[in-house]
């Protein structure tokens, strides 16, 4: 995965500069505090946004995929544990809460890969353990300049062109360039899932979820899902 992996660098300093992520923490917050939620995983490249979890108090065991945001996890969050995993393939005892922000659930691309990723998550959860994971929305993630156009952010630009190719589920290919500092990176032929609420509502049902509700994300072209251990 090129643009994880070549252009981890760059990616994670448009990612800084973008995402509002005091906003993401407390709405994150919200549920963990709702739930009574101390014990957690959090997966994903929002590494302020973990970093702030643990400021508030919580124990956190940082999981990510690919070297180099995992390395980059381990410089800038002072989490408890780290663990280098797949999400299909989350081992861990279990905790209170699992947290999937950034919409990295866009690259389980088949609904076996998505339940697979589910059903780990089932089995790292206490009972009435709660599943925080946002998902780029089915009809909405192509139709503005995020994926198709010019987004500044700070010292980044990125340029990107997108199209979707697959139906049910809906897969988009997305083609991008970065600038920065006057250096261009290329990413080209990057898949992306997005999902209906109710496909995900589907999947959670199927693995031994209940859903508590889907909101609308910190941006229009996805929403999160909160679900609960059954």
């Amino acid at each position: 995965m090129n643009l994880y992996t070549n252009l981890a660098d760059v990616c994670c300093s448009f990612y800084e500069q973008f995402f509002p992520h005091e906003i993401i923490t407390k709405k994150i917050e919200h549920y963990l505090e709702a739930n009574n939620a101390k014990k957690i995983v959090f997966f994903g490249a929002l590494v302020e946004v973990a970093e702030q979890l643990v400021q508030a108090g919580y124990d956190m065991t940082f999981a990510e995929y690919t070297d180099e945001l995992f390395a980059r996890a381990q410089e800038k969050v002072h989490a408890n544990k780290f663990i280098q995993t797949d999400m299909r393939e989350l081992q861990v005892e279990q905790h209170d809460a699992i947290i999937l922000m950034g919409r990295i659930f866009t690259y389980m691309y088949t609904d076996a890969d998505a339940k697979k990723a589910l059903r780990a998550f089932y089995n790292a959860l206490k009972p009435d353990g709660i599943l925080i994971v946002d998902h780029y929305e089915t009809g909405k993630l192509d139709k503005d300049n995020y994926f198709n156009g010019s987004v500044e952010a700070g010292s980044v630009t990125r340029i990107s062109t997108m199209k979707h190719v697959q139906e049910a589920p809906a897969l988009y290919e997305w083609d991008c360039t970065y600038v920065e500092n006057g250096k261009e990176y290329h990413d080209n032929g990057h898949i992306l899932r997005a999902c209906t609420r109710e496909e995900v509502t589907k999947l959670l049902n199927e693995t031994g979820f209940e859903l508590v509700e889907h909101i609308d994300n910190f941006e229009p072209r996805s929403f999160v899902t909160i679900a609960k251990k059954r």
